[in-house]
């Protein structure tokens, strides 16, 4: 493998040119050969691109008609520093549905009682 020292000017250099990539590495720019894309996907991509682009999809969207529910989401992102829409498809396809229970917001707390069994009251 060559190693060549780049000037300034592609000493940050990242994405694509014609048939090569840059990618930023631990050891500076890296060019490498723009990877061939498979003619057909096999079926296990196909099925996770199906869950996708249907599931999680139509999943993020149930969460966003429920605003209390994708504000908490939105703090969540916020915190991750990660898109909204990441977070919570990226919960879906970790966890399924039952994302919505692991991250459900806080539920605000109960009213008190005047006693602790409530036979102090007068």
């Amino acid at each position: 493998m060559a190693k060549v020292k780049l000037n300034s000017t592609f000493n940050q250099f990242s994405g694509s040119i014609d048939k090569f990539v840059f990618k930023q590495t631990e050891h500076g720019t890296v060019v490498t050969p723009k990877p061939d894309k498979p003619e057909k996907w096999s079926a296990k991509q196909d099925a996770h691109r199906e869950r996708m682009k249907y599931g999680a999809r139509r999943f993020y969207l149930e969460q966003k008609r429920d605003p209390v529910r994708f504000a908490h989401f939105q703090a969540r992102a916020k915190e991750l520093k990660i898109p909204v829409s990441a977070f919570v498809m990226g919960g879906f396809m970790k966890h399924g549905a039952k994302f919505a229970v692991l991250e459900a917001p806080p539920q605000p707390p109960a009213p008190e009682s005047d006693g602790r069994d409530g036979g102090d009251a007068e």
